[in-house]
């Protein structure tokens, strides 16, 4: 028999025993792995030997910079009395899977370590990856060996509609999310206090959320409301005010700052949004789009991706409101299609283009 022993690294992560998910209480250790094994490029093989390690919750912190390793090495003893064994990787599950062989030629009786490691992202995520060794042996060609983890972000934002905000000049928005610690102590709990900084930035509401404890590992979440607010501009600010405020979260003695970004933006609007016309021999089916918005603008360039539309109107002109003009020309001998749209080129920092389909009827 195979004899594959366990050796954990000094720089692997927490020893606390494995924190069940926290959608669902209980999982079977088969159940587990299927889950964890899915993001895989191909199934995991069954051979009679498989070796696994769970390295169990890694609490991770924004000081880890993006990733933090982890890593177990398993000792692997040559069974056979008379041959020697030769380790080499014949798989593994993904190719951000390091796995090192120590001493890959292991003669009779003798051992060789074998090092698996990957990377946890700062996010919550369950991971785990396998990796299939060869040997030579004609009694034991090969076996598996398994690694998983569980990663936990000390402070994160769960979910949340926090960057790129638009609010109308003169007007305010809501802004919701919500912020997540995890801990390993399940002692007392302690809350998540969370400010906001920063002019037309306001935090209307924070709700702490039940606190979760599970294995070992102890979750509390608070929900926040915030509202962010633009002030109003002459039509020499139009579309380019942009304001940015700072949300502090603090749970004990860690701390996130997640900023919050929002511009002043007025969309342009075309009116009818598509065209549907109808075409004859001599293509003389006509219509007109209206192009405007709150505060005065420009268009650049109109252009069409077929042959058989032409737009007449007047371009650099600065107005609130502009007239397209859409004419059908004669239907082309090759025309392929009867749809196309007009691409309409703005001075309009955050809508830089407007796009409008037409549909034609031959």
């Amino acid at each position: 028999m195979i004899h594959v022993a366990h050796r954990q690294e000094s720089m692997g992560p927490s020893t606390v025993n494995r924190a069940p998910d926290w959608r669902t209480p209980s999982i079977p250790a088969t159940v587990l792995w299927t889950v964890l094994l899915i993001g895989c490029r191909r199934e995991l093989p069954t051979f009679p030997e498989v070796y696994d390690y769970d390295a169990g919750p890694t609490f991770l912190d924004l000081g880890d910079a993006v990733v933090r390793p982890v890593e177990h090495v398993f000792s692997f003893q040559n069974p056979s009395a008379t041959s020697t064994a030769q380790l080499a990787l014949e798989y593994r599950s993904c190719g951000c899977a390091n796995c090192v062989i120590r001493n890959a030629t292991v003669a009779p009786g003798a051992s060789a370590e074998i090092a698996l490691a990957f990377d946890l992202r700062l996010q919550r995520e369950d991971r785990g990856e396998h990796v299939i060794i060869a040997t030579k042996l004609a009694e034991f060609p090969r076996f598996t060996l398994r690694l998983a983890a569980q990663g936990y972000p000390h402070i994160a934002m769960q979910s949340g509609r926090i960057v790129d905000v638009v609010v109308s000049p003169g007007e305010s928005a809501v802004v919701k999310a919500s912020f997540l610690a995890y801990d390993a102590d399940p002692g007392d709990a302690e809350p998540l206090f969370v400010d906001c900084e920063g002019s037309g930035c306001v935090l209307e509401k924070a709700d702490q959320g039940p606190v979760q404890v599970r294995g070992n590992v102890r979750r509390t979440e608070v929900q926040c409301v915030f509202r962010v607010s633009c002030p109003k501009a002459d039509d020499a600010d139009f579309g380019v005010g942009e304001f940015t405020g700072v949300v502090h979260v603090r749970h004990g003695e860690r701390r996130l700052d997640q900023e919050i970004h929002w511009h002043a933006t007025r969309y342009v609007r075309a009116t009818p949004s598509q065209l549907f016309l109808q075409g004859g021999h001599d293509g003389t089916d006509q219509a007109v789009v209206h192009v405007d918005a709150d505060l005065p603008f420009s268009l650049k360039t109109v252009k069409c991706d077929d042959n058989f539309v032409e737009v007449d109107t007047d371009l650099g002109v600065t107005s609130v409101r502009h007239q397209l003009r859409v004419r059908l020309k004669p239907r082309p001998a090759n025309a392929l299609g009867d749809s196309c749209a007009l691409e309409i080129s703005i001075d309009h920092p955050q809508q830089p283009v407007c796009k409008v389909p037409v549909y034609v009827v031959w």
